[in-house]
């Protein structure tokens, strides 16, 4: 996990298998979860069955959990996204568990779609967080694209 030169480094649970990612891209899908921790300088916008995001994001954040675009929610173990980031431009997430962890620090306004109620950990910093009930809606029609 973390960033090597001008690349993202992508840990794939479950598998073993670590991704060399472009730093430029800003664009980020999996079919399986994923754990991201690098600088994005220009947004990014991250589709998993789960993921948890570190680091920092210049730009818009917009995260999914994939399986929820394909209306898979029988699922117990996706769907859940973690965000420990430094985020400065606000953003738009969607999945049925979100949490805020106590190292995130994000800025400007922050929607959140989900299932549950987010989860704030203690420590955490969000200006201004919107939290909208998904009532198992999709995310496709929640999240702005």
């Amino acid at each position: 996990l973390g960033m090597v030169m001008d690349d993202v480094v992508v840990f794939v649970p479950n598998s073993a298998n670590w991704l060399m990612v472009p730093l430029s891209a800003s664009r980020l899908s999996f079919d399986c979860s994923a754990s991201v921790d690098a600088t994005f300088r220009d947004g990014l916008s991250a589709h998993a069955g789960s993921m948890t995001i570190n680091g920092e994001v210049h730009g818009p954040l917009e995260l999914v959990a994939i399986n929820e675009m394909r209306r898979n929610r029988d699922y117990d173990d996706e769907g859940d996204i973690e965000i420990g980031a430094r985020v400065h431009d606000g953003g738009q997430v969607c999945g049925i568990r979100v949490t805020i962890a106590s190292t995130a620090r994000i800025d400007g306004h922050f929607e959140v779609f989900a299932e549950h109620q987010p989860v704030v950990e203690s420590g955490a910093r969000v200006d201004d967080l919107v939290f909208t009930p998904r009532d198992r809606r999709d995310c496709e029609d929640l999240i702005d694209n």
